[in-house]
């Protein structure tokens, strides 16, 4: 009779992942018709397939957006695994503040199709969004205030430029919410800021919106702007005779509106004092060109002196001006002792150099 013995040295659990659980069993010896072969159990826990459930997205009949491109997440709401990956799906272009678009269910079925090719998607809801751009309104009064700020920065102690009126191109100009910064370009006029004084001019604003969700947008728009400018010019400080020399003393500055591309009047006390006057000229009034002129050094009937020089003669005698003249000018005088008419250059006041 046939013997068996088992003898079971060890029985070891071991946990795998997936929820497989071994027991192992070894035997040490075994005896009989095995030949002393090693018997080894396994038992295996098996695994549960893994089913793959759909993304469902459900489109909205009406949405509103506030930014420049629409978004998946806007038009839709997600139900299964995987609807992080749909948020950040482009569409397309808003449309313009205050304007409506429709977006087809079959135009975001291939969109989706194509972004996400690997997830089973299924579509439910409307069959066509209408989204609806919010807008903000850019009135009158803040174009008003930014070019008047803007206008400040070119003012000086020479030139002043207020705004007469501006005109909108637009009835409405419509812009997406957000905080707004405006900045008029007048670049063109940097050099001589009085061109903006003449006619009506074309001013471009930039405008730039930062948004709420931190993403900026940017238009331009034109208004029309007319001007009125100031500018400091010397008056008189008193009534100045014809033939009077004008010194620093005599002129003072005031502020005048100009208007016409040619000024009438001198706006540099440099090109005045020295000059004499032509004409009477009454207290505060403004100088003309044609109101002063280079101051004669010598008038008709004023005893001069005379230098004359030649043929070894250098003589200092006096005369008669038969001319007025200038500095440069050449006059006719005669001679007070031979009553002789000489040809002279006027070189200083009732100075007359002549040359024989």
């Amino acid at each position: 009779m046939m013997t068996w013995i088992f003898y079971l040295s060890q029985i070891v659990l071991i946990w795998l992942p997936f929820d497989r659980l071994v027991a192992k069993i070894n035997v040490a010896e075994v005896y009989g018709q095995w030949n002393n072969e090693s018997l080894i159990i396994q038992q295996k826990s098996t695994i549960a397939p893994q089913v793959m459930i759909p993304l469902e997205i459900i489109l909205k009949k009406n949405v509103r957006v506030s930014m420049d491109r629409i978004y998946l997440d806007n038009l839709s709401e997600c139900r299964g695994l995987g609807c992080s990956e749909i948020f950040a799906i482009d569409v397309g272009a808003s449309p313009s503040p205050g304007k409506t678009r429709k977006i087809l269910l079959n135009d975001v079925r291939n969109i989706v199709k194509n972004k996400l090719g690997h997830f089973e998607v299924k579509f439910s809801g409307s069959q066509a969004v209408t989204v609806s751009a919010d807008a903000k309104e850019i009135g009158y009064d803040l174009f008003y205030q930014r070019l008047d700020e803007e206008m400040n920065r070119y003012n000086d102690d020479k030139l002043r430029i207020r705004i007469e009126k501006i005109r909108l191109k637009k009835m409405k100009i419509l812009v997406r919410p957000g905080k707004l910064e405006l900045s008029p370009t007048l670049s063109a006029y940097d050099e001589d800021h009085s061109h903006l004084c003449f006619g009506e001019k074309e001013i471009i604003f930039d405008i730039k919106i930062k948004g709420h969700d931190f993403l900026d947008s940017s238009k331009k728009e034109m208004i029309f702007a007319r001007f009125k400018c100031e500018k400091k010019f010397p008056v008189t400080k008193n009534k100045m005779a014809k033939g009077r020399i004008f010194l620093a003393a005599d002129l003072q500055f005031r502020w005048y509106q100009f208007k016409g591309a040619k000024l009438n009047y001198l706006n540099n006390k440099l090109h005045i004092i020295g000059r004499e006057a032509k004409r009477n000229i009454r207290k505060d009034m403004r100088i003309r060109p044609y109101d002063i002129e280079i101051p004669k050094l010598v008038r008709r009937g004023d005893k001069v002196k005379l230098l004359i020089e030649g043929k070894g003669l250098n003589l200092a005698t006096t005369g008669k001006a038969i001319d007025d003249g200038r500095g440069g000018d050449q006059i006719t005088v005669v001679h007070s002792l031979t009553k002789k008419k000489l040809e002279g250059e006027v070189v200083g006041r009732l100075l007359v150099k002549v040359n024989l």
